[in-house]
C-alpha cells in the first residue's frame, strides 16, 4: 500500500475520535512549552549545577528568573530569593558547561541599565584544583554589588550636572584634533609606568613611608582646601586662566617639551650616581636624629628665655643703677691699690724660688709636722707648769739610730730611719 493511502486510511479512522486527538495535541503542545522553557537556560533535560550566594541587604534587588552570567555569557538563572541573616540568600542553577565553580568563587549583583535590570555576575575562581560541591554557598565576605547607577545620578544636583556637562564638553574640545599628541602620550606610558614602579619601590624601602606620605598628602589637601568656601573655586578659576594662556602658546610649549626630553634622559642616566650620596645623607640624618631630638626638647626653654628678654633688660637697668654708686666709691680705693699691686710682682718671683726649693722636701716637712703633733699631743705627769699645760722635755736618747746629715737630701731622713 502506498504511503498516501496509509495516511488517508488513518485519517478516516481517526475522524470519530476527536476528543483523543485534542488531548494528544494538547500534550504535544505542553511538552513543547516545557522544552522551550528549559531551552532558555541551555539544552533541555540536562542536570543543573545548584549554587547559592549570600548578598548584603543593601545590594540591588534580585528576583527569581534573573540571569546569572560569567564573563558576560549566560550561565544560568536565579531560582529562589529568600531573607537570610539581615541579607538575602540567592539560589541559582548553572548550566553544566559552567559548572563547577571554585571554592574561592565570588559573586556580585550588577545593574545593567536605567530600567534597573539586575543580574548576578560570577567569578568562578579556581574550579580545577578546588571545586565547590553541588549546592555550595558563596559566603557574604565574597559577595557584594556594584554602585547602583541611579544612586550615582542622585548624587548630582542641577549645578553639579551643569559643571559635569561643561567639563565633558571642554575635555572633548581639548582633545579634538590632537590625536597624534594623544597617541604619543599613550606611547610614553610604558616608560612612565617603569619610572613610577621605581619611585614606588623607593617609597616602600622603609616601613611606614607610604603611610607618612599619605598623611602628608592629607595635610596638603587640607591646606589647599583653604579657609573660605570659594577658595577652591578661585584656585580652579586661576588654574583655568593659566592653562588657557599656556594652551594659546602650543608651539612654544611643544618646543619646550622637546628640549626637556634630552635633559630628562641625562637625568635618568646620572640619577644612580646620586644614590651613594643619598645613602650617606640617610645615615647622617639618622646620626643627627638624637641631637635634633635634644634640640627640640630644649627649644621650649629657649623660647621661654627669649620671651623674658624685656624683663631681663629691665632688671639689668635696675641693677646697673644700684652698682653705679658702688663703682664711684671703689674708684679711689682701686687707685690707691696700684702701688701695692705693683710690689706684688717682685714678691711673687721670690715666693716662686722659695716654693721651688721647698717642694722636694714636702714629704719630709709633712713627716716632721706629724711627729711634732704626735709628741705634743701627749700629756706627761711630770714637768707641768700649770694644770692642763704640757711641757715638752728634751733629753739625750741613746739608741741604734745613726747620726743624721744636717743637710739631708729630699727623702733621705725616711731612708735613714731604722728600728732598734
Amino acid at each position: 500500500m502506498r504511503p498516501a493511502q496509509l495516511i488517508y486510511s488513518a485519517t478516516r479512522r481517526a475522524e470519530g475520535h476527536t476528543v483523543a486527538l485534542g488531548l494528544l495535541v494538547a500534550a504535544i503542545g505542553l511538552a513543547m512549552a516545557v522544552v522551550a522553557y528549559q531551552s532558555v537556560n541551555g539544552v533541555p533535560l540536562q542536570k543543573r549545577y545548584a549554587l547559592n550566594a549570600v548578598f548584603p541587604g543593601n545590594s540591588p534587588v534580585v528576583a527569581k528568573g534573573d540571569t546569572v552570567r560569567i564573563a558576560g555569557r549566560l550561565a544560568g538563572l536565579v531560582t529562589e530569593v529568600e531573607p537570610y541573616k539581615g541579607g538575602r540568600k540567592v539560589s541559582m542553577e548553572l548550566r553544566p558547561k559552567f559548572a563547577p565553580v571554585g571554592r574561592d568563587a565570588s559573586a556580585k549583583v550588577r545593574v545593567k541599565s536605567l530600567v534597573y535590570l539586575t543580574y548576578v555576575e560570577l567569578t568562578p575562581g579556581n574550579s580545577r584544583d578546588a571545586p565547590m560541591a553541588d549546592g555550595g554557598t558563596i559566603p557574604l565576605r565574597r559577595a557584594g554589588s556594584n554602585v547602583d547607577l541611579l544612586e550615582v545620578v542622585e548624587l548630582f544636583d542641577r549645578r553639579s550636572r551643569g559643571t559635569l556637562k561643561r567639563t565633558i564638553y571642554n575635555t572633548g574640545v581639548g582633545l579634538a584634533g590632537r590625536g597624534g599628541e594623544l597617541n604619543q602620550a599613550l606611547g610614553d606610558l610604558p616608560p612612565l609606568t617603569r619610572q613610577t614602579k621605581d619611585q614606588l619601590r623607593a617609597l616602600t624601602r622603609e616601613r611606614g613611608a607610604i603611610a607618612r606620605s599619605v598623611a602628608g598628602a592629607s595635610r596638603v589637601t587640607r591646606g589647599a582646601r583653604g579657609e573660605r568656601r570659594d577658595d577652591v573655586e578661585g584656585l580652579i578659576g586661576a588654574g583655568s586662566t593659566t592653562l588657557g594662556t599656556i594652551a594659546g602658546r602650543a608651539p612654544e610649549l611643544r618646543r619646550t617639551i622637546d628640549l626637556a626630553r634630552p635633559l630628562e634622559d641625562e637625568l635618568i642616566r646620572t640619577a644612580p650616581l646620586a644614590n651613594p650620596v643619598l645613602d650617606e645623607l640617610t645615615r647622617l640624618s639618622i646620626a643627627l636624629d638624637p641631637a635634633l631630638a635634644s634640640l627640640e626638647r630644649s627649644l621650649p626653654g629657649l623660647n621661654r628665655a627669649l620671651a623674658s628678654g624685656d624683663e631681663l633688660r629691665r632688671e639689668t637697668t635696675r641693677q646697673t643703677g644700684f652698682l653705679r654708686p658702688v663703682l664711684r666709691e671703689a674708684t679711689p680705693v682701686i687707685a690707691n691699690l696700684e702701688t701695692t699691686v705693683a710690689t706684688i710682682d717682685p714678691l711673687l718671683k721670690s715666693l716662686d724660688r722659695l716654693t721651688g726649693t721647698l717642694d722636694p722636701y714636702a714629704d719630709d716637712i709633712t713627716t716632721s709636722a706629724e711627729q711634732i703633733i704626735s709628741a705634743t699631743s701627749r700629756r706627761y705627769a711630770e714637768g707641768q707648769t700649770a694644770p692642763g699645760n704640757p711641757v715638752l722635755r728634751f733629753a739625750p736618747v741613746f739608741s741604734c739610730h745613726p747620726h743624721r746629715n744636717p743637710y739631708p737630701k729630699p727623702g733621705e731622713p725616711r731612708r735613714q730611719a731604722k728600728p732598734c
